[in-house]
């Protein structure tokens, strides 16, 4: 009698732990079928979902939650040139200016390779016809040059304004006029800015998700638009 007793316990308990096993499996099984959904999901997201851009204006973008953006491009400034007053002078009515702008707005320089294949192949001509010491010194500066794009010297940093408004209370024209505002302000310092169109949003945006791009300026964008256009 103890021993059937003890051999229904055991089968019992061997019931018991392959139902767990089994429960255990299938629910192991579940989530790496979740994860594989997850990551196909992942894999087909375009690249328009992921730099978050739905649409392209003529000087506006349009993103997919809802905003709707616009860029100036504010030129550098050799502040070597400038004496301390100057600076001093140029910083109170910049300041003074801008203080004036009532909707918040983003400032952001961004680095890129400064594109000198132009340089290069002028350097290049000169050399071939050059004779003697002209051509050692060519040769010299086409070597810095080679070296600069080698070492990553070759940067150039790139300032850039940025306002937005929910597409709700804004449209394309109303946030353009106030871009052209605030490139105004600084026009009126000196300082030359202007309001991004199509192409130039385009550039911006590859230069911002591709720190290595260098673009080409009278490159045609309509091969690199569709990657932002409404799907």
């Amino acid at each position: 009698m103890q021993i059937a007793i003890a051999v229904i316990t055991l089968v019992l308990c061997a019931g018991v732990l392959y139902w767990f096993k089994r429960s255990e499996n299938q629910k192991r099984t579940r989530r790496t079928e979740e994860e594989e959904d997850e990551r196909e999901r992942l894999a087909q997201k375009t690249a328009q979902e992921f730099v978050n851009a739905k649409d392209l204006g003529e000087h506006c973008l349009y993103t997919i939650d809802g905003y709707i953006f616009a860029y100036i491009k504010i030129e550098g400034l050799c502040l070597e040139l400038y004496s301390r007053q100057e600076q001093k002078r140029l910083c109170r009515e910049l300041s003074a200016s801008l203080s004036a702008i009532k909707r918040p707005y983003k400032s952001d320089a961004v680095s890129r390779p400064v594109d000198i294949s132009a340089p290069l192949n002028e350097y290049e001509e000169l050399y071939n016809a050059a004779t003697g010491g002209r051509k050692k010194l060519l040769k010299f500066d086409m070597e810095s040059l080679a070296e600069m794009v080698a070492t990553g010297e070759s940067l150039e940093r790139q300032h850039y304004i940025a306002i937005w408004d929910t597409i709700q209370r804004s449209d394309e024209r109303t946030l353009t006029q106030a871009a052209q505002d605030i490139a105004k302000k600084y026009s009126d310092c000196g300082i030359k800015a202007e309001l991004l169109d199509r192409k130039g949003i385009v550039q911006l945006c590859n230069l911002v998700n591709n720190p290595a791009y260098v673009h080409v300026e009278n490159a045609n964008i309509e091969d690199v638009i569709s990657v932002l256009s409404a799907g």
